[in-house]
């Protein structure tokens, strides 16, 4: 009977704490061994190193039927599986208290290779999204894989991007890889699945539940060597994320937004408290890096009209005028249907 199966099972167990699992494991190796034990003649074997509550769970969900409909939906959409037990699984991952038992994917799994996570809040500005396209342009020109979690934003941006740019990146979701969530990146996902890889802890079947994002962003921060944040609110749960990441001892970095922008005041606010700021490695005269132009910083938010950027910044009107119409000539502003003045990248 297919290996996976007993994974599978011991995966789908419920009330058994990931750690007895994993204590299991190392005296059984695996989980067809402890399966055959717990319902073979090796019970005696087990009185010694499972307490009688937890044994008595385990016999209780004796039935391998569930098991088995998993993996047939696995085989029939093309789902691999990749156990603890594997060679490929990941280093970083398998040192950790209490690593997954199975992780679903679909594509050309990188993890071994250097990678960084890209991530930051779903609703952004201009120069976030700006920010973050030339963050994946500089990592992809080191041959990074870049790591983000395919949702709304910056993590769809980062993908994007990088797939733009002919580099490697890998999503991590929140659900079984029989659904997409968001379905608006219906179509990023499979081009994820075709030209990069789509990750999940999560059996096919399981919906995208609440307390299923903090278990994919701590999976997505193991598997990454460093992460970046490219803009995020005070209220983004991306700060969530940043924490763990710097609970882990790995490095974060964060593109320091425009003290005008709300909507990186939360990214901001993590430099001096376990995150740098990004240093640009191959990127040269790259005026969008540099928003010393107060007006640029302004813009960065999001579009304004110009008497609103006069009062704003206390300047005259006419000299707003005079610098947006020197902006306009440079390429570094646009003045749309609108009425107002939008930031280029």
């Amino acid at each position: 009977m297919n290996r996976d199966l007993y994974w599978i099972w011991l995966k789908e167990v419920k009330a058994v704490p990931i750690k007895e699992k994993h204590k299991l494991l190392k005296l059984y190796k695996e989980p067809k061994v402890l399966y055959e034990a717990l319902f073979g003649s090796g019970v005696r074997q087990l009185v010694g190193a499972v307490e009688a509550p937890v044994l008595e769970i385990f016999k209780q969900q004796k039935s391998l039927e569930e098991s088995k409909v998993i993996l047939e939906k696995c085989d029939l959409q093309q789902i691999k599986r990749l156990t603890f037990q594997d060679s490929d699984y990941p280093k970083g991952l398998k040192t950790h208290k209490t690593p997954p038992l199975l992780l679903f994917y679909k594509g050309n799994l990188r993890l071994s290779a250097s990678s960084v996570a890209v991530i930051g809040a779903r609703k952004c500005s201009a120069y976030g999204k700006n920010a973050t396209e030339k963050v994946c342009e500089d990592l992809c020109a080191q041959q990074k894989v870049i790591n983000s979690g395919l949702a709304l934003g910056i993590d769809g941006i980062a993908h994007g991007a990088t797939l733009l740019l002919g580099g490697q990146t890998q999503a991590f979701v929140a659900h079984g890889l029989d659904v997409c969530y968001p379905k608006e990146h219906s179509h990023l996902m499979e081009v994820l699945i075709e030209k990069g890889a789509v990750i999940s802890p999560f059996c096919p079947g399981e919906r995208p539940l609440k307390y299923h994002f903090q278990i994919r962003n701590e999976l997505m921060c193991l598997c990454s060597d460093q992460m970046i944040i490219t803009e995020a609110s005070l209220k983004s749960g991306t700060l969530n994320t940043a924490k763990f990441m710097i609970k882990l001892g790995k490095p974060l970095s964060v593109i320091p937004s425009s003290i005008f922008s709300e909507m990186g005041q939360g990214s901001n606010s993590l430099l001096g408290k376990g995150a740098s700021a990004y240093v640009f490695k191959n990127l040269i005269n790259n005026p969008f890096l540099d928003f010393k132009d107060p007006i640029l910083a302004a813009l960065s938010f999001e579009a304004k009209r110009t008497e609103v950027l006069s009062n704003l910044l206390e300047r005259p009107l006419s000299t707003v005028e005079e610098d947006l119409f020197r902006l306009q000539l440079d390429q570094k502003v646009e003045f749309r249907s609108d009425g107002k003045w939008h930031l280029l990248g």
